[in-house]
């Protein structure tokens, strides 16, 4: 493949948008042990099947009431009025649309998903065998969205996961979730896309810098005015998350996949209305990025016209082209990975399948091919 379309409006339809306005909540399975169950009916359930649905409801507000019918029917449980608590918040603070992660005994895999339906009771004909299956009758519809592993998780999330309750509020980590489900995301009107550095070594700090500072000005060359913020948690393994405007992110990771992907050779950018075709020079003396000479003297002639952005790529092509190559010399180096999410994106803006990260990394000579790790690709796909 020779050519790389990217519509800014095609690809950002691509991408998955996430409320923020939804609650995170961290939800156990039993230490785990029903965790299949939940998996597999699409549901998550609390025990304590004595006391209904329509019992909570009845006390509703008086938590102490709640406890003392607790401590009645489970006299055995030592925390009655923590388990009050979280029949309340299992029917009254969560809510349709919210988010939950079920860690899976020794929390090894975390399902995450998002709730579809109010607090239901489960008749007691539609409950499997309660020896080997979920027992509990208080429960919520989910559809699952994924499952991350532990090892590919942030750390920051394992602070979370060893809580001692059943259900705990996760608002603080939601950042760290969506990042581990998705490598980009749209939320807010911004775009959060994560580039992975996979090199198994200490990582040179100037080639961790060099991406970072050729991102970011190649983006302020094109949208002086919008902000970029850069998050890094960059050892060996890890992410380095961007967030900024959909359409300014696209675009430089369009340069950028651009430059690095030798097979290409056309760049069809289409923005705000505006198209552009850039061509990449065929042999090693004439790298060149040059915009077509037709649609360039269109754009000479009409530029105070157009799109003040159109403008700021047809006068800074040769910057754009230097710091996109400067931006992919270091990705090759230290092997960063363009977000699987973005890809999938411009294949389907280009009609066309791009090759893998790790397809192009193995074919680089610069870049170890025994150091690669494909975050996507390790996923377990459970459902």
């Amino acid at each position: 493949m020779d050519i790389l379309t990217v519509d800014t409006e095609l690809i950002s339809k691509q991408i998955q948008t996430l409320s923020s306005k939804v609650n995170y909540w961290l939800f156990r399975a039993n230490g785990g042990q029903y965790y299949d169950d939940f998996n597999a009916g699409n549901f998550i359930g609390m025990g304590k099947n004595e006391i209904t649905v329509e019992e909570i409801k009845k006390y509703k507000g008086n938590t102490d009431a709640l406890k003392a019918t607790v401590h009645k029917l489970y006299p055995d449980d030592s925390r009655p009025g923590a388990t009050a608590g979280q029949l309340q918040r299992f029917i009254y603070a969560m809510a349709i649309d919210d988010v939950v992660l079920v860690p899976s005994e020794s929390s090894e895999r975390y399902l995450i998903g998002h709730i579809t339906s109010d607090v239901y009771t489960e008749s007691d004909e539609d409950l499997l065998d309660r020896r080997r299956h979920s027992p509990y009758k208080k429960r919520r519809k989910v559809q699952w969205m994924g499952v991350i592993r532990r090892k590919d998780a942030d750390p920051v999330l394992y602070k979370l996961v060893y809580a001692g309750h059943t259900m705990s509020n996760a608002n603080e980590y939601r950042g760290f979730i969506n990042r581990a489900l998705l490598d980009t995301y749209i939320t807010d009107g911004v775009v959060h896309s994560t580039y992975s550095v996979n090199q198994l070594t200490d990582i040179d700090m100037l080639d961790s810098s060099t991406f970072s500072y050729a991102f970011a000005r190649i983006y302020k060359n094109i949208f002086p005015e919008e902000k970029l913020v850069s998050k890094t948690n960059v050892q060996s393994l890890g992410p380095i998350e961007i967030i900024g405007g959909i359409a300014a992110v696209i675009m430089v990771s369009g340069f950028i996949a651009f430059s690095l992907r030798s097979e290409l050779h056309e760049l069809h950018l289409k923005f705000f209305g505006q198209s552009l075709t850039i061509v990449k020079g065929t042999s090693k003396k004439d790298r060149l990025w040059q915009i077509e000479k037709e649609e360039r003297k269109l754009a000479i002639k009409e530029q105070e016209a157009q799109d003040q952005h159109v403008k700021a790529v047809i006068d800074n092509i040769e910057k754009i082209q230097a710091l996109s190559d400067s931006a992919s010399d270091s990705m090759k180096r230290i092997d960063i990975h363009i977000p699987d999410e973005l890809l999938k994106a411009f294949s389907s803006s280009t009609k066309k399948s791009l090759p893998e990260n790790r397809d192009v990394a193995s074919s680089d000579t610069n870049t170890p091919s025994n150091q690669k790790t494909n975050q996507s690709n390790d996923r377990d796909k459970d459902q």
